[in-house]
């Protein structure tokens, strides 16, 4: 079941010696990503997704996204055809994982087959379920008793991914600001082995993601983390890539259909230029250091 005619090396930042690092989804197939809010976390998510998108065709990469902000950091990426769907309730995140979970069922039963008559077994696409915001699904923030049995009936098809998706080439990124028991049960958060922690808020929350501190201590520059994962030695920092929105642009625009509009009346909507106030000082994450750019 494994392609070995396509590497899964994917960059995910220099050093600051300038070294650049690797994580294989081959051998790490499941991973969480954590951090402050403004740290990086979903700009690095969508570095991961238009990187892979556009070194993989859609038959060796597919994405289920399930952005809980409702839809709003990945809206663009529906548009790559390796992506299923962008989800953006937790409803729709219920189905979403639930296709998921199918899909590595489907492929298994298969390859059983298969392997019982010892026949040649498929090379499957890669299907990665990506969830930014991924507390946002926790039954801890259930308001009903129906929505609390829902988000747990999610949680149950992503701890079987998280134990036996990895054969069947079905992984996890998980996104989360800090996550503790209430955002990511134990079960699936010691299946997520690559470790990917942006600058948190305190001790605290540097010893849930990494199991023990420091990632406080990170700069506060926008797309610096900590790596960790059973192949390194030690946990390295790191400035991740980031695409800027021009670029973006460029490679998603010509995958957009020519009827695809919002008429939205010009003086109902302020854009995005108007909003800044005099005396803001125009750092964001729009001016966030490039991949090996340390600076003082």
């Amino acid at each position: 079941m494994t392609n070995t005619s396509v590497g899964w090396s994917i960059p995910i930042g220099k050093t600051r010696y300038n070294k650049t690092v690797y994580h294989n989804i081959n051998k790490i197939p499941h991973a969480k990503v954590a951090g402050a809010t403004g740290s990086g976390k979903t700009e690095f998510l969508r570095y991961l997704v238009t990187y892979m998108c556009m070194r993989y065709s859609p038959k060796q990469l597919e994405f289920i996204i399930i952005d809980l902000k409702n839809g709003v950091s990945f809206a663009p990426f529906q548009w790559f055809p390796h992506v299923r769907g962008i989800f953006k309730t937790v409803p729709e995140a219920v189905k979403a994982v639930k296709e998921a979970y199918q899909t590595m069922v489907e492929r298994l039963i298969e390859v059983e087959r298969l392997r019982a008559v010892f026949r040649r077994e498929p090379v499957y696409s890669r299907l990665i379920v990506l969830i930014d915001e991924g507390g946002e699904l926790s039954p801890a923030f259930a308001v009903t008793e129906e929505d609390k049995e829902m988000r747990k009936t999610a949680m149950h098809y992503l701890s079987s991914i998280a134990r036996i998706g990895r054969e069947p080439r079905v992984n996890i990124i998980y996104g989360t600001q800090r996550p503790d028991a209430d955002t990511l049960p134990v079960a699936i958060r010691g299946q997520l082995e690559g470790v990917f922690c942006f600058r948190t808020e305190n001790e605290l929350d540097s010893k849930i993601v990494l199991r023990h501190e420091g990632a406080e201590k990170l700069r506060w520059i926008p797309g610096r983390y900590l790596y960790k994962s059973p192949l390194v030695k030690h946990d390295i920092e790191i400035q991740s890539p980031y695409v800027p929105e021009r670029v973006l642009k460029r490679l998603i625009e010509p995958l957009i259909p020519s009827n695809t509009f919002y008429d939205i009346p010009r003086d109902e909507v302020r854009f995005k230029d108007e909003q800044m106030e005099q005396g803001d000082d125009d750092i964001g994450l729009d001016n966030v250091i490039r991949i090996g750019d340390w600076g003082e």
